[in-house]
């Protein structure tokens, strides 16, 4: 943890998932812009499989199909990699509460454990 005052980057974040329900959902698109207090920046954006079905009205939203993602790891694949690029970020994000609920913040939780494996 960084000490108090101190400056860190920005992590701007996108989630594309089967749908909005985070009990039984999953994360299909991870898309990360990371801004450094230097100006620096970088982006990530993997695929996942989800390991269940794309629904119709969720592709229909993203466009991300089955097909696309049917070679991808899965979430617990990259899990930790994701934790340790996600580190020492505020994040920031649009409509992030449709994506993540509130109480994943207020819990100090990590925000990708909103989701399951």
């Amino acid at each position: 943890m960084l000490p108090i005052g101190e400056i860190v980057g920005a992590m701007f974040l996108d989630l594309e998932t089967t749908g909005r329900n985070v009990q039984t959902d999953r994360i299909v698109e991870i898309s990360t812009l990371k801004l450094r207090p230097d100006r620096s920046h970088k982006t990530h954006n993997p695929r996942l499989n989800p390991g269940i079905p794309i629904p119709a009205q969720a592709t229909a939203i993203h466009g991300i199909t089955e097909a696309d993602e049917a070679n991808e790891n899965s979430f617990r694949q990259i899990a930790r990699s994701l934790a340790a690029y996600l580190e020492d970020c505020d994040l920031c994000g649009h409509n992030i509460w449709i994506s993540v609920p509130k109480s994943t913040f207020r819990q100090g939780n990590n925000v990708l454990s909103a989701f399951p494996c």
